[in-house]
């Protein structure tokens, strides 16, 4: 979505005439996951559109619902089973 997200931007910056929309750079990116990877992943066109304009993705949003540090995260994880 991060890699869209820049296309449409650079989108923008075209004569309007010249750019494509939210939907075609969604699926254009969808055709070249699947190339690439092998996976079909859908991609929302009204979520780049909110993320073109600056809104934080769910990760960001949520952020201050974690329980513990990203440094505590790290020692847990890191911590050997008994």
């Amino acid at each position: 979505m991060a890699h869209a997200v820049l296309a449409y931007l650079a989108e923008l910056e075209k004569p309007y005439h010249g750019h494509h929309g939210l939907c075609t750079i969604c699926k254009d990116f969808e055709q070249l996951y699947y190339k690439e990877k092998g996976v079909c992943i859908p991609l929302s066109f009204a979520t780049l559109g909110q993320l073109a304009e600056g809104d934080r993705n769910w990760e960001e949003a949520n952020e201050h619902r974690h329980w513990l540090t990203p440094i505590k995260e790290d020692i847990i994880v890191k911590l050997p089973l008994r």
